[in-house]
């Protein structure tokens, strides 16, 4: 085996290896985003209640 050939197989197995790796994080993102849709979690930037009652809310009722 030649140098050439070592390389060029070190190159492919690179690039196999690095697809593989991307694919599979698509694919686990894909996954969450459909698992979060069927359960329908409202998100952080989607909350029901305004940020200011929330607050003051939560500081009434940490109050000793």
């Amino acid at each position: 085996m030649t140098l050439d050939v070592v390389v060029e197989t070190l190159i492919k197995a690179v690039i196999v290896i690095g697809a593989l790796l991307t694919g599979f994080a698509y694919l686990t993102l894909f996954e969450r985003k459909v698992q979060a849709r069927m359960q329908q979690r409202p998100g952080p930037n989607r909350s029901r209640v305004a940020p200011r009652r929330a607050a003051t809310a939560f500081s009434i009722c940490s109050r000793p």
